[in-house]
């Protein structure tokens, strides 16, 4: 899935961003929040699946 399907489907952008980030062990919310305690050795290793959007119906 592409960031364009993503945005096709509806998925708002901040919500694209906060899962991502969650994925990597990050804190969600802007990205200086982010880079402020980014540590590449701290990268998960295991693979990641889309957990998909919560909307209306979750």
């Amino acid at each position: 899935m592409t960031l364009t399907d993503l945005a096709a489907a509806g998925a708002p952008v901040d919500e694209v961003r906060d899962a991502l980030l969650a994925s990597l062990g990050l804190p969600a919310g802007p990205l200086p929040h982010a880079l402020a305690v980014f540590d590449p050795a701290a990268l998960p290793r295991e693979p990641w699946i889309w957990p998909g959007m919560a909307g209306p119906d979750a």
